[in-house]
This record gives C-alpha cells, sequence and structure tokens, in this order.
C-alpha cells in the first residue's frame, strides 16, 4: 500500500479552475488512483500513526504543483471541490464564506443555491456532501414536518362527477406530487375523457392562492389530489333469460390541495445532485415570476389611483360650476 500511494500523483484540472461568475482557487485533483486505492489512502491518511513518515516531495511540475506530496497533504485536499466541478457545479467563494462545514443552523444549510443570471447554478457544499455516499446528512422529521406545516394550502375539490373514482383516480395520479405547471402539461397531453376536468380544478385553485397571496403557478406543488366515491345512481339491468338486475350509475368527488413550494428544503431533500439543481432552478423560475407578478399588481395599484384622483377632481369641478 505504501509503495501505491508513493506512486500517486497530484495534477492541475482544468475542471478545478473556478468560474468566471466566481473565481475559486486553484484546486488539486488526485489523479492516477482507482476507487478502491482512494478508499485505503483515505484510511491510511485518517489514521495519526500513517502520516509519521512522509513521502519526500519531488520536483514541481511545470504546472507549479508538486509530482508528489506528503500524506498528510493529500489528506487535506478538497474532495468536495473535486465532485463539485466534476458535475458541473460551483459555489461562489463568498458563500463559502459565510456558510461553512461547521454551520449547525437548519436555515443556514438551506439558504445554500441559487442561479446566476448567464445560467449557472450554484450549491453549497454541505448539499453536494449529502447526495453523495458516505457521510449522508438527513433532515429530522421533526424539522421536515415543522417547516411543512407553516406553508401556506389552498383547497380545491369537485362534487358529483358523472365519472367512476378508480378511473377518475388514474387522471388524479398525473398531477398528485407535481408543482403546477409540471401537472398542467401532464394533463394536457393526457388522453383520459376527464383530464380536462382535472386540470381546470387545478388552475381555479392555482387562481385563488393568486388572489390570496399573490402566489403564481410555479410557487405552488400538488400536495393531494385524488377522488372518492359519491352518491352512485341504482339503475334497472336487464338480463337474458327474463333476469333483471341493479347496475350503478358511478358518481365521485375530487379533492385537490395546492401548497407553497419551500425550495431550500426540496434542495436539501433532493436525493442526487441533478435533482439539486433542477429544484434550485425551479427556485429561480418561481422567483422570476413572483417578481413579474409583484411589478405588475403594484402598476395596477398607481393605474387606479390615478383613475381615482382623476374621478375625484372631475366631481370637483362640477360641484364649482
Amino acid at each position: 500500500l505504501s509503495r501505491q500511494i508513493s506512486a500517486l500523483s497530484i495534477s492541475k484540472s482544468p475542471m478545478s479552475m473556478g468560474t468566471s461568475a466566481s473565481p475559486l482557487p486553484t484546486r488539486a485533483v488526485l489523479s492516477g488512483a482507482s476507487r478502491s486505492t482512494s478508499y485505503l489512502l483515505s484510511r491510511v491518511t485518517s489514521d495519526s500513526s500513517s502520516c509519521q513518515t512522509p513521502l519526500a516531495p519531488s520536483k514541481p511540475s511545470s504546472n507549479g504543483l508538486p509530482m508528489s506530496v506528503r500524506t498528510d497533504d493529500l489528506a487535506n485536499t478538497n474532495t468536495d471541490m473535486i465532485l463539485r466541478k466534476l458535475s458541473s457545479a460551483a459555489v461562489s467563494a463568498k458563500e463559502a464564506e459565510i456558510v461553512g462545514p461547521s454551520s449547525s443552523s437548519p436555515a443556514t444549510k438551506f439558504a445554500s443555491s441559487y442561479v446566476e443570471d448567464d445560467g449557472t447554478v450554484y450549491i453549497h457544499p454541505i448539499l453536494i456532501q449529502s447526495s453523495r455516499g458516505g457521510n449522508k446528512l438527513k433532515l429530522k422529521p421533526s424539522i421536515v414536518k415543522r417547516r411543512i406545516n407553516k406553508l401556506r394550502t389552498y383547497i380545491g375539490a369537485e362534487k358529483r362527477i358523472r365519472h367512476s373514482p378508480w378511473r377518475l383516480n388514474l387522471v388524479c395520479q398525473f398531477a398528485a406530487g407535481l408543482t403546477v405547471p409540471e401537472a398542467l402539461t401532464q394533463l394536457d397531453y393526457c388522453e383520459k375523457s376527464r383530464a380536462p376536468l382535472v386540470a381546470k380544478v387545478v388552475r381555479r385553485t392555482a387562481n385563488l392562492a393568486d388572489i390570496r397571496d399573490g402566489l403564481q403557478y410555479s410557487q405552488l406543488e400538488v400536495a393531494e389530489c385524488f377522488a372518492t366515491h359519491g352518491t352512485h345512481l341504482k339503475r334497472l339491468k336487464i338480463m337474458g333469460r327474463g333476469r333483471s338486475g341493479t347496475k350503478r350509475r358511478r358518481h365521485s368527488h375530487m379533492r385537490l390541495v395546492l401548497r407553497e413550494i419551500d425550495f431550500e428544503l426540496k434542495i436539501a431533500q433532493a436525493k442526487t445532485l441533478n435533482q439539486k439543481k433542477r429544484w434550485a432552478e425551479k427556485r429561480a423560475l418561481a422567483e422570476r415570476d413572483a417578481e413579474g407578478a409583484r411589478a405588475e399588481r403594484e402598476e395596477i395599484e398607481k393605474l387606479e389611483r390615478a383613475a381615482e384622483a382623476r374621478r375625484l377632481a372631475e366631481e370637483a369641478a362640477k360641484e364649482k360650476k
């Protein structure tokens, strides 16, 4: 094992350079080692006894980094930066200074990813570490439940639908668990006969959220969507050989619950780095939609105030005459 460790080299990787938006310090990438060798190397470097005899450093290479370093230097290699760069993600240096790995506050860990104007997705090392094998970070169920209970919810319903509840649930499954834009896209391409009805209920409930609290479609998710039995109508069923029976005209009741999306919680709970990046992009889209809706409401209020002032001025002029 010591022979393998001495044969390892450190080379400068172009993927470890910082991005133009947020320059990062140059990092060293471990090359020439298999996964099993890297695991053994980490086990050896973690033991204090194995670092007693350092390896002699050789001449520096053309890029300024030594061709071989001591084992305790290998232990200080920032593997998070390697994984982050190999996954085409990045973290700003300013953010890394503000929120460090020693931060223990859940709120501090959640405020950890954003999307730049050029489309670059920045994710904090804490969340990247939680998506990797080994030392995974898991949120306590009490924290998740407490954050979900604080979110705003909006309930929609449709009564006495002339459709079987079993078949209507097949349509509701397309929307359950998705964001509102994704659910509407699924329902638009669904060929079931009651898909337009479910889409109408989703839009109606989302408009209710916009009227009450100004939440846009991209800020809502479908928390619940299912159908239950309604009042079935009994009819005569004519059968052969002079027999008759009872057939039921089935009806259904539909229930829909839209909930505000906690993007920080979604990013923290995502299992893979790509899922975290997708949720970060969705959060950026939701922020843009909310900002546009806020500007539109302010413009409408400004026009309404101007119209009211004009009406009062006209009434005052009529009274003078």
